[in-house]
């Protein structure tokens, strides 16, 4: 285009506008394949049901709560069976449920939650579908206070997906659910007077079988549910009083079986920070976040001895995000508040975010990328700065307490005088080669052991050979020591005779 052309060039501003004619409702179709995007290929990790099922719980319970169903000292309880054998999972809360009248039309809405803009934690409406790819039969149950009768909504799971793979079938989604899904009730009498239920019948093999899992369950559920901290965990009520200022933590009773004990976090005072080392708690810090509508975030962060990075077998490892006390993301949600990621998985704490512009992701799995977020990770770097430093310092500390062990128990060659028994001489060299090992342990007794030692070696005199009982003595002492290290004793009784034997036969002692 010529500048003359550019010239006369039509602005934006002064071209006439199209014709314009809005979209129709007939014009627009849902197809089935919205019901895979919102079951199966919504969720990674198989375990995310519960949490979706348990964070539902929650927001019914917080409901009944306030409409003074619930008593404040009264807890809201979830009830979790799971049947191995007959392949089933069952999960009862005991908050407000769905009236007769309208649980129908909620359960089967999708994407048409009316808790979007409340302090609920789900809003979506859709984390009822995550079980839809994990069992041949999802049934869900619910009864509010008042209600005679139970409903029940119930969806072929195993119909589903054959209509998904099946190209012939082009029915939009209205009319796959018409197919797929039964409406009913049953007699209240044997259920609860206001609850909601949801049952996974014939669930679908998976590797380890996590969901039909109890053990992993429950470790699941007690770093991401809204569970109260352990009655051992001496730090909790400080956190508690806390975090409850902002932060709505609901702390459910949720059980694992009829004579399952209630699930709690899982920090402890003392912890393992890998399967040989432990490290315990010395310092609480609690923090509070602004932002610009008053407080973004509350937290709390456990400073210990940062000996490295915290094992994931102990499930409390890194600075973990939530919001209305459930987690979202993993243990590595933080990292980038960090100078160097690694060091997210020395530290031990939690953000809860109360903000209501920091919203998590329809997966769960993270926040939606947006200023308010961008504000609230900025706001985490200088404690990511502050942890960092703390792992270096102690890591420097750790390794001048090395160099120093390593220098106080350099082993000096023994003088042995010429005349010395060779006893004396194998005693003086076992007990060297002894030293020289401990001083590379790194267990806790070496210093010990080493002081021990030096005392056996002392004790044999270099002019003259010590009797039979001195030497057994002396083995059996030296045998005990070494255990300390790992070496059984019948090991260093052995080596200590072999050492004898073979430099000086059996008669060295007399």
């Amino acid at each position: 285009m010529t500048k003359a052309q550019l010239s006369t060039a039509p602005s934006v501003a002064t071209r006439k506008p199209k014709r314009v004619t809005p979209a129709t409702s007939d014009m627009i179709t849902i197809g089935k394949d919205v019901l895979e995007l919102l079951s199966s290929a919504m969720y990674v990790d198989p375990l995310t049901i519960y949490r979706e099922y348990v964070q539902n719980a929650a927001d019914a319970i917080d409901e009944i709560r306030t409409a003074g169903g619930l008593g404040q000292d009264e807890r809201g309880t979830v009830q979790i069976t799971i049947d191995p054998l007959e392949r089933s999972i069952k999960i009862r809360d005991n908050g407000s449920g769905i009236a007769a009248n309208r649980a129908a039309a909620t359960l089967l809405s999708i994407g048409a939650s009316g808790k979007r803009g409340t302090a609920a934690r789900g809003f979506r409406g859709v984390g009822r579908l995550a079980g839809l790819a994990y069992c041949r039969q999802l049934t869900f149950r619910t009864r509010a206070q008042g209600d005679d009768r139970v409903t029940e909504v119930i969806w072929d799971c195993l119909k589903l997906k054959s209509t998904l793979r099946d190209v012939t079938q082009t029915d939009d989604l209205p009319g796959v659910m018409q197919r797929i899904v039964a409406i009913g009730d049953v007699d209240g009498d044997d259920f609860p007077e206001h609850f909601f239920e949801v049952e996974l019948s014939q669930v679908v093999r998976l590797r380890k079988d996590v969901l039909l899992n109890p053990q992993m369950v429950e470790a699941y559920l007690a770093q991401v549910a809204p569970v109260p901290f352990a009655d051992d965990f001496s730090h909790a009520a400080a956190i508690n009083a806390h975090l409850s200022q902002h932060a709505r933590l609901a702390d459910l009773k949720i059980t694992i079986g009829p004579d399952g004990a209630p699930i709690t976090r899982p920090h402890r005072d003392v912890f393992s920070v890998s399967d040989t080392v432990r490290d315990s708690a010395v310092e609480l810090d609690l923090l509070t976040f602004d932002g610009d509508n008053g407080v973004s975030a509350v937290g709390w962060v456990l400073h210990h001895s940062y000996l490295g990075h915290i094992s994931i077998k102990s499930q409390i490892g890194g600075l973990r995000l939530r919001a209305g006390n459930v987690q979202v993301g993993g243990h590595d949600i933080a990292e980038e508040a960090f100078p160097e990621p690694r060091f997210n998985g020395w530290s031990i704490g939690e953000i809860h975010v109360v903000d209501r512009l920091v919203l998590p992701n329809a997966r769960r799995d993270h926040f939606e990328q947006n200023i308010h977020f961008s504000n609230l990770m900025a706001q985490l770097g200088p404690l990511g700065r502050s942890i960092a430093k703390r792992c270096r310092t102690a890591s420097v500390e750790r390794h001048r307490e090395r160099e120093a062990r390593q220098e106080a128990t350099t082993v000096v060659p023994l003088e042995i005088a010429a005349d010395a028994s060779p006893t004396a001489v194998a005693m003086a060299q076992v007990v060297t080669r002894a030293r020289e090992v401990l001083s590379r342990a790194q267990a806790p007794e070496a210093r010990e052991a080493l002081a021990v030692l030096d005392t056996m070696r002392d004790a044999v005199s270099p002019t003259s050979s010590p009797t039979t009982r001195d030497t057994n003595s002396l083995s059996q002492r030296f045998a005990e020591v070494l255990a300390q290290t790992g070496v059984s004793k019948a090991e260093a009784s052995e080596a200590f005779a072999k050492a004898l034997a073979a430099r000086f036969g059996q008669g060295g002692a007399k």
